[in-house]
């Protein structure tokens, strides 16, 4: 073949024409598109069905749960209700037995006293506060030691010994009586007194003393001092 000089020559390639073919790819893309779509639309309604069926179950389970929970919080609240009824049974229990206890030692104290110690006896001298406006109880008791074939009878007399102002006062019992207070006694084994008293504002307790004479025949004094405490029982200091 000659050549042509002076121009670019391009080579042709002839492919055979075949509209079947793009026809059938066309028709290939689409029926997979459908199986996709199919597939997809499959699987969500299954999907979608199987949770309605679980979301109503799911809510009574968890209903359930709840119900359980409320069950074991109202069993827990009746467990320590009765554990703290118990620790105050055991608590009130316990005071009981102490206060018998105190009870058991004064009474043997009164029947079978120590060795030597005979007459007339004061025993510890209690205070309880019965306000904040200074009023408070003194109690004691007096006992005949030894010998009770007869009665004890005389008077007792009670001072408050503190400070007001910086200055020490000594107080009696017509000074701070807030009641009607009889301090006569007459007893074979034991009495038991009681005197409700109101201190001046800013009087300062130090100490107690508890002065009972008896009447008649030789008599008998005994007079006891005792710390101020409390709510406890006061320790003689003589």
């Amino acid at each position: 073949m000659a050549k042509v000089r002076g121009s670019q020559q391009h080579r042709m390639v002839l492919k055979p024409h075949r509209p079947r073919r793009l026809w059938l790819m066309c028709l290939l893309v689409l029926l997979c598109g459908a199986v996709v779509w199919g597939v997809g639309f499959f699987f969500g309604t299954s999907f979608e069905k199987q949770s309605q069926v679980l979301q109503p179950n799911g809510q009574q389970l968890l209903v359930q749960l709840r119900n359980q929970l409320v069950e074991i919080e109202q069993e827990r609240l009746v467990d320590q209700m009765a554990v703290e009824g118990a620790r105050s049974d055991l608590k009130e229990k316990q005071e009981q037995i102490q206060q018998l206890e105190k009870d058991l030692s004064f009474y043997q104290g009164v029947l079978a006293p120590e060795k030597n110690v005979k007459g007339l006896q004061v025993a510890r001298l209690g205070v309880e506060k019965l306000s904040d406006a200074g009023v408070f109880r003194l109690n004691w008791v007096l006992t005949q030691a030894g010998d009770n074939s007869h009665y004890l009878g005389g008077q007792t007399t009670l001072k408050i010994i503190g400070r007001l102002a910086g200055a020490e006062k000594v107080l009696s019992l017509s000074d701070v009586d807030a009641g009607e207070s009889n301090l006569v006694f007459k007893f074979r084994y034991f009495q038991s007194f009681s005197v409700r008293i109101k201190l001046p504002n800013l009087f300062v307790v130090e100490e107690v003393l508890l002065n009972a004479v008896t009447k008649g025949g030789a008599g008998h004094s005994i007079s006891k001092r005792y710390k101020w405490a409390v709510q406890e029982a006061l320790v003689d200091v003589e």
